[in-house]
C-alpha cells in the first residue's frame, strides 16, 4: 500500500507541472502537454492521469496492463451480464504475472451510473483497488457531491472484504487526498453486516475542509492531504 500511495503522489506531482499548449515548458517536463478546447480552455479528461500513471510504472519494477478484462461478469446497464474491462491492472512477475491492483481513473464529476459502473469493478475483483479521480477545480461542495455519490455505490455493492485506494487530485489547487478504503466484515454475524458497514463507509468519508485561495482542511478524518 505504501508503494500504491508513492504512485498516486508522483501522478498528481507529473500532472501538477503538465504544461498547456499556451505556456512554455519548464525544465525536465514530461512531454505530455494539455491541450485546449475550441473555447481556448484546457481540456482535462482522466487520459492524462492514465498517461502519467504509466510512465510512473514504466520506471518501476512492476508490470501493468490496460483495458484489462474482468474476471468476472457484471450487469453495467440494460439487461444481462457481460465481460467488462478495468483501466489499469498493475501485476508483479514471480515465475509468472500475479495481479496487485486494479485501477481506475475518472474525471470531473460523472453521473452516478459511471461511478457505480467502476465501484463494482473494484470491489467485484480480487485485487487491491485503486481509485484515481482528477479534477480541474474544487469548491466546498465539489469533494461532498463526489464523495456521497461513491458511497451509495459502496453501500450497494457490499463485500465481505474491500480494499481500496481513493485518490482526489486538483489541478488548480495543486491540492490532492487520499485515503485507503479497507473494510472487512467476514467475520461479523449476518444481521450485523450491513448496518456496520454503512456506518464504517460513512465514517469513511468524511472530511471537513472549506475553499478560499486554497483548500483548507479543518478535519483530515486519516486522509492523507497533499499539496505542491
Amino acid at each position: 500500500m505504501n508503494e500504491l500511495i508513492r504512485f498516486n503522489k508522483e501522478t498528481c506531482n507529473i500532472l501538477w507541472s503538465l504544461p498547456d499548449v499556451d505556456h512554455k515548458p519548464i525544465l525536465d517536463c514530461p512531454r505530455l502537454i494539455i491541450p485546449s478546447r475550441r473555447d481556448k480552455h484546457r481540456r482535462i479528461s482522466e487520459q492524462e492521469a492514465r498517461f502519467v500513471f504509466c510512465s510512473i510504472l514504466n520506471n518501476s519494477d512492476f508490470f501493468y496492463s490496460i483495458e484489462t478484462p474482468t474476471e468476472k461478469k457484471y450487469k453495467m446497464s440494460g439487461e444481462g451480464m457481460r465481460s467488462a474491462s478495468t483501466d489499469l491492472t498493475i501485476y508483479e512477475y514471480r515465475d509468472g504475472f500475479r495481479k496487485l491492483v486494479n485501477v481506475e481513473f475518472k474525471a470531473h464529476n460523472p453521473r452516478f451510473r459511471e461511478v457505480e459502473k467502476d465501484i463494482k469493478k473494484l470491489v467485484g475483483e480480487e485485487p487491491t483497488g485503486n481509485w484515481f479521480h482528477l479534477l480541474k477545480n474544487v469548491n466546498s461542495m465539489t469533494l461532498k457531491a463526489l464523495f456521497g455519490k461513491i458511497k451509495n455505490a459502496l453501500i450497494k455493492n457490499y463485500s465481505d472484504s474491500i480494499s481500496i485506494l481513493f485518490c482526489f487530485c486538483v489541478l488548480d489547487k495543486k491540492w490532492a487526498c487520499m485515503k485507503h478504503f479497507n473494510w472487512s466484515g467476514s467475520e461479523l454475524p449476518q444481521k450485523e453486516k450491513q448496518e456496520k458497514y454503512r456506518a464504517f463507509v460513512e465514517e469513511f468519508f468524511r472530511l471537513d475542509y472549506f475553499v478560499r485561495r486554497e483548500v483548507i482542511v479543518v478535519d483530515e478524518n486519516g486522509w492523507i492531504v497533499y499539496s505542491n
